[in-house]
């Protein structure tokens, strides 16, 4: 008899181990509620857990399996509270940034508290970006990660230049204007930072 026809019986006695199934989901859909009903049908000789790492799914994918599968322990937030925690120090540090230069204030008065849902929005997508970027090098081999990480670094140069010197006047202006009002000594910038 092959093994593949053997029936396995249920284990009787307490077990010495214990299996973790792993799974890592992002925006897979009905594959994942495949792949937990196939899990929960098959696997009944070991005492296991399932564990779902999430990505920050947009799918719904995370919500449909967790009401399917409530036993199945899901780490989603990390990535998520991350993003939060992130967001919610902007206001702090603005604070601080504005004991080094008086005229941020403008920032918050022209733009109407945008600029708070604007790096929220550039962080959440700098660190989607990240992921992404971690998974594609994962998947390479050692010898076109090389490539790809200097594809990624080309990348991120050509950003960082157009954030140092936008292409609009007014926003060269206004950078412009700012820097004219921020203090330029290291120490009296270092000290006014640790305030309060």
């Amino acid at each position: 008899m092959k093994y593949a026809e053997k029936l396995l019986e249920p284990i009787r006695r307490p077990c010495e181990f214990k299996l973790s199934i792993l799974i890592v989901n992002y925006n897979s859909g009905e594959m994942l509620l495949d792949c937990l009903d196939s899990i929960y049908a098959t696997v009944k000789t070991v005492p296991y857990e399932v564990i779902v790492v999430d990505n920050n799914s947009q799918d719904g994918s995370v919500r449909t399996a967790r009401e399917k599968h409530s036993e199945v322990r899901f780490i989603e937030n990390d990535f998520n509270k991350i993003n939060d925690i992130l967001f919610n120090i902007i206001n702090e540090i603005q604070d601080k940034l504005s004991r080094v230069s008086h005229v941020l204030f403008l920032l918050d008065f022209f733009g109407k508290k945008s600029d708070e849902r604007i790096i929220d929005f550039s962080m959440r997508k700098a660190r989607e970006q990240a992921w992404n970027s971690a998974n594609l090098l994962w998947t390479l081999g050692a010898n076109q990660q090389d490539e790809a990480i200097n594809g990624i670094d080309a990348m991120v140069l050509q950003i960082s230049k157009f954030i140092k010197s936008p292409r609009s006047r007014f926003i060269r202006f206004i950078l412009k204007t700012i820097r004219t009002f921020e203090k330029t000594e290291v120490g009296v910038v270092i000290s006014k930072l640790k305030e309060g």
